[in-house]
């Protein structure tokens, strides 16, 4: 049960750092990034909402490729006019992508604590490369 609270309260970090970040519109004017970021925003958002009871690890490992995938994206689309937030991002999905590999081989309160910390570290440079763009979207 232990390591189950663990992933909780790291989907809750997560949920927390996504509802800091404001939506893009939808308008066909803004530049692609504005709807990667809310597609990245969705992924997170279905990160918080996995049931680790029925799911188990293998859910939550699917749902953070999914969130990793769309860092990714958004890194790309935002890299030539926010760089540096774009390449923290890219670095923090790259980062989390591990640990949840090394945690699903090796699952332990420790590797899910890791899990913690990199989904709060993702979700941090989803907020700052959020507000970064939020003036374009």
């Amino acid at each position: 049960m232990r390591p189950v609270r663990a992933l909780g309260a790291a989907t809750a970090i997560a949920a927390i750092a996504v509802a800091a970040a404001t939506g893009c519109g939808s308008s066909d004017d803004h530049p692609a990034y504005c709807a990667d970021r809310d597609a990245l925003q969705k992924s997170i958002t279905g990160l918080a909402q996995v049931n680790v009871k029925e799911q188990g690890i293998q859910g939550v490992q699917k749902q953070v490729k999914q969130v990793a995938d769309d860092a990714q994206t958004l890194a790309r689309s935002a890299q030539s006019q926010f760089a540096p937030q774009a390449n923290a991002l890219k670095s923090s999905a790259s980062t989390l992508t591990t640990t949840v590999q090394q945690a699903v081989s090796s699952p332990s309160s420790q590797s899910l604590t890791a899990v913690a910390d990199d989904l709060s570290k993702l979700g941090t440079a989803f907020a700052d490369l959020s507000e970064s763009v939020k003036s374009k979207c």
